[in-house]
């Protein structure tokens, strides 16, 4: 059983034998939980004609978000959608096809890992100016194609820059360097 705001999410058993789960509020994450676990809601908000959508809050406490948590997490969506200030870690594909997150994408201060894919083909998340934070200290391969990001601004304590991080972003035209080490553009470039 997971708590929500406004409702409790559950699983069980009809009297019929069929699965039976609310389909329509909040889930929100309580700041008690610091880790959400591999796969822990993977492709279960699917939006179908029959289901609602389900407004998706994480609140301050919560550390890291293994691989494929929320992905083809469709049927979630947020106007307000924001990562705590507390996260270190966003695991692969973490956010991996949830096309009806609607936000301004600001990463955490405190991140250290960004996984390859996390935020693929999240076409609502935007930014006019993300900012890799001076924390962050590696990020995977195609993190951001299909958002929608303007500029990105890169810090200079990344040791490992994943492949393709600035391809198939929708809307970018300017890559900020100004605050990379002279011998860390080639390592970014490159990849």
């Amino acid at each position: 059983m997971f708590l929500t705001k406004h409702k409790t999410y559950l699983y069980g058993l009809n009297d019929d034998g069929k699965e039976a789960k609310d389909s329509t509020g909040t889930l929100e994450i309580f700041g008690y939980v610091t880790t959400i676990c591999k796969e822990a809601f993977f492709d279960e908000f699917v939006l179908e004609s029959d289901r609602s959508y389900w407004n998706l809050e994480l609140e301050p406490g919560l550390m890291v978000i293994e691989d494929r948590a929320f992905s083809h997490c469709d049927g979630l969506y947020s106007k307000d959608f924001v990562l705590p200030k507390s996260l270190t870690k966003i695991g692969d594909e973490a956010f991996a096809n949830c096309s009806n997150l609607r936000a301004e994408l600001v990463l955490p201060a405190n991140i250290k890992h960004i996984g390859s894919a996390a935020f693929v083909s999240c076409p609502h998340l935007y930014s006019n100016n993300l900012v890799l934070p001076d924390a962050l200290e590696s990020i995977g391969n195609n993190v951001f194609v299909d958002t929608n990001i303007e500029k990105i601004t890169v810090n200079s304590k990344i040791r490992k820059f994943g492949a393709c991080v600035f391809t198939g972003i929708n809307g970018l035209n300017t890559i900020d360097l100004t605050n990379v080490n002279h011998d860390d553009i080639e390592l970014i470039i490159v990849n």
